[in-house]
């Protein structure tokens, strides 16, 4: 029997690559203004960046083995430290409106990231639950555009399936944070949210986004 061997032509893994590089500088674009005012700094290089990814994995982990007797709420209050200590979800709230957080005052600005947070930890708290012999395992970093570190890592199932879950990173402040997320190695979750925000600030404008968002967040749960 001949086992077929997919081989991808050098035309197409070259428009593969070219395309992961441009969604990564799309991406951290995205984040220039949220982060204007802030110098990057060298912290530890590579090193602390993939402390900060392996922190959160490590903390993701010991969740979903105590997913069931924790339950949403345990598993919420467990979550919810080291999410606000490994991202900047500031950051990525603003970048998630694009422009349009240079047109909020406080009074928008604060109930939004409020509402960013808590949905992302709500997110985090309802997908991890259980464990099924997963792993997250890092594999290496790499430079990123503008002053940022891209952390390579996958979850690897029981069955040895493995699927790409890529950070990136910057330094501020002393301390790496992760500004995005690359779902299956290149689908940018930051990017994914500010075409989704931009359709509904047009639609229901920041207060209406944020109810939104606080709706979606209890449905999963709500806050602790």
């Amino acid at each position: 029997m001949t086992r077929e061997i997919s081989v991808r032509k050098p035309d197409s893994a070259r428009s593969a690559v070219a395309g992961w590089l441009i969604m990564l500088a799309f991406a951290a674009a995205l984040m220039a203004g949220a982060f204007a005012g802030l110098p990057a700094q060298a912290a530890d290089g590579h090193a602390g960046a993939k402390a900060t990814v392996e922190t959160l994995n490590k903390t993701l982990l010991a969740t979903m083995k105590q997913g069931g007797k924790l339950g949403y709420k345990g598993r919420y209050r467990k979550l919810e430290p080291v999410i606000t200590g490994s991202y900047n979800l500031k950051a990525m709230a603003a970048g998630s409106l694009g422009p349009a957080w240079d047109d909020q005052d406080a009074t928008n600005r604060e109930p939004f990231v409020e509402a960013f947070t808590e949905f992302t930890i709500a997110n985090y708290a309802n997908r991890f639950k259980t464990h099924d012999g997963e792993k997250f395992v890092v594999t290496g970093a790499k430079d990123g555009p503008r002053d940022t570190v891209l952390v390579l890592s996958h979850i690897e199932k029981a069955n040895g399936e493995k699927v790409n879950l890529n950070y990136l990173l910057r330094a501020y402040d002393g301390k790496w944070k992760i500004v995005d997320v690359f779902l299956n190695g290149t689908f940018s979750e930051l990017a994914t949210k500010r075409a989704e925000y931009g359709a509904l600030l047009g639609s229901v404008g920041i207060k209406g986004l944020t109810a939104k968002i606080n709706e979606r967040t209890a449905a999963l749960g709500g806050p602790a």
